[in-house]
């Protein structure tokens, strides 16, 4: 409220009247309280963010592992079905070699 009172002195000192001085110092009081932010307010935003943040990051690394688990059980069924595959084809190979060196 000193702010208050220093400004309405400012004002009366360079002969704005009175009532126009209290007028400019009501306004400049109720856009203060009404839309500026506090420091409250700025640290209750500041513990907000944060701890959305810390949700957002938590959620994300969860996602994270379940993609990497997937990704390792996907891997892993490839090397299978690859090894199958390359061991029928070794097979095969096999098959008309000895079915090649049979014939002549």
């Amino acid at each position: 409220m000193t702010y208050a009172i220093s400004l309405y002195d400012a004002l009366t000192g360079i002969n704005v009247p009175k009532p126009q001085a209290l007028a400019v110092v009501e306004a400049l009081e109720q856009k203060m309280t009404s839309e500026l932010a506090t420091k409250a307010d700025i640290e209750r935003l500041e513990l907000a963010t944060k701890s959305d943040f810390a949700a957002v990051r938590a959620e994300m690394a969860a996602e994270f592992a379940s993609v990497r688990a997937d990704m390792a059980a996907d891997r892993h069924s490839m090397e299978n079905r690859l090894t199958l595959r390359l061991g029928a084809l070794i097979v095969t190979c096999a098959t008309i070699i000895i079915g090649i060196l049979q014939i002549s």
